[in-house]
């Protein structure tokens, strides 16, 4: 069962506990090429909901490391690379997947890989400590899923002074996020957390950081085996 971080109080004193741990892991350097980043941030039940019309095709793995590969140099926390990004793999993709549009559902998909991928990208493949990163790193999105999802609708029902007008009920799953904008209003929502944990910490505090937090937490161990993992690099 997964233990229950509910009110931004517990993310303070969380954030006490696991401050080493997430310098730790944007601390890293050890840069990756493309297709070996995404085998570390992305498992492969992650691209299992992209279904192909031929079984023989290839799945959205591959499209996604042929895009990666492509844009490899650019940094993935702009804007306008994931624009690049989401338009390239609708192009490659184009009568691959069912159901599959860029404009549509699938694009909620979509934004969880591409955020997976973005986290792992800024740890190891951008220079410098965690005070030079601290740009890209303010950037990050949460990768929504039924674990993150869990926490957030504790820390949504527990905040009376939230003004968001998403409905984010206990229940909420992946399959249940409707739209991007319904993606991006529960990421602005942890914005908002983030910016609270900061004024009383007095300093600063991203909400990437929640994530970090809540797999510790868990026991979920892919940011213990990844900075593990990069001193034998």
């Amino acid at each position: 069962m997964l233990k229950k971080i509910e009110k931004v109080d517990d993310l303070e004193g969380l954030f006490k506990d696991y401050k080493d741990v997430i310098i730790s892991f944007y601390g890293l350097s050890n840069k990756l090429n493309p297709n070996d980043l995404c085998k570390i941030a992305i498992t492969g039940s992650t691209y299992r909901s992209f279904i192909r019309n031929n079984p023989k095709n290839y799945g959205m793995s591959y499209y996604f490391k042929e895009v990666a590969q492509l844009y490899s140099d650019l940094n993935p926390c702009e804007d306008e690379t994931r624009n690049l990004f989401f338009k390239q793999i609708e192009n490659n993709t184009h009568g691959v997947f069912k159901n599959w549009k860029i404009d549509s559902k699938g694009l909620v998909k979509l934004h969880k890989v591409y955020n997976l991928y973005t986290n792992y990208w800024v740890a190891y493949n951008l220079k410098g400590n965690i005070t030079s990163k601290e740009k890209s790193i303010s950037k990050l999105k949460i990768p929504l899923d039924k674990y993150s999802l869990n926490y957030i609708s504790n820390l949504y029902n527990n905040d009376n002074e939230t003004t968001e007008d998403f409905i984010l009920k206990s229940n909420l799953s992946m399959g249940k996020i409707e739209s991007v904008e319904h993606y991006d209003s529960i990421n602005k929502f942890l914005e908002k957390i983030s910016e609270k944990i900061s004024e009383k910490l007095g300093e600063k505090f991203y909400p990437i950081y929640i994530d970090i937090i809540q797999a510790y937490e868990n026991n979920l161990n892919w940011y213990k085996i990844n900075i593990e993992r990069s001193k034998q690099i």
